[in-house]
């Protein structure tokens, strides 16, 4: 196999190696990468469930960079993460999925923190962060992919949100735009609700991949 990583065009580094071979290939996820990209290609809102142990928060970003790499884009994917969680997640996917250091091709963009460079491609901010981009680019059109991570943790901040992603998919319809809500199973129904007949991923099963 090409030993190049396909974000940092350089050679995978001994640890990445060890992190795919021995701890990403336990998680659901790990096989699913195939599927969920033709489902990118077919879906530009997409939500997306899965228990604790799935590694959604870990490779869903990952893949959807992925996604958008392999067809030549250079814009940025942003994923919101909980403040409880964004500086180990986004440190984690760096270090161990990556191989670089925070600050590189995977970012981090807080009201405090903003590791963030040209090479960036993937970053992690919340969603107050997120929301103020939007109010200036109504278009978000730096990015491909936003992904709404533990979504069920609502704030007004991601209330807002919501209702600026629905308005750019549905009103403005920018077709290139992919938005992936992830959440726990419970809310979807209020999401599927609000934003009428988006393709839904159920991934609590260690085999399956039900749409």
């Amino acid at each position: 196999k090409n030993m190049l990583h396909p974000i940092t065009e350089n050679y995978y580094r001994r640890e990445v190696i060890e992190y795919w071979r021995y701890k990403i290939t336990q998680f659901p996820f790990s096989k699913q990468e195939e599927n969920y990209c033709k489902i990118l290609d077919n879906s530009n809102l997409i939500l997306l469930t899965g228990g604790t142990g799935t590694a959604k928060t870990l490779l869903i970003p990952y893949y959807t960079l992925l996604y958008f790499i392999r067809k030549g884009s250079k814009k940025k994917v942003i994923c919101t993460v909980p403040k409880r969680m964004y500086t180990d997640i986004a440190y984690h996917i760096a270090k161990c999925v990556v191989g670089t250091e925070l600050g590189e091709y995977v970012g981090l963009k807080t009201g405090n923190t903003n590791k963030v460079s040209k090479k960036t491609r993937l970053i992690f901010m919340t969603e107050d962060i997120l929301y103020k981009e939007y109010q200036e680019d109504k278009e978000l059109s730096q990015y491909d992919a936003i992904l709404l991570d533990e979504a069920h943790e609502r704030s007004l901040a991601t209330d807002d949100l919501l209702y600026s992603l629905k308005d750019l998919l549905y009103t403005r319809r920018r077709k290139t735009l992919r938005v992936v809500i992830m959440s726990a199973g419970a809310a979807m129904n209020k999401f599927k609700e609000y934003f009428h007949k988006p393709l839904i991923i159920n991934k609590n099963r260690k085999d399956s991949f039900d749409s």
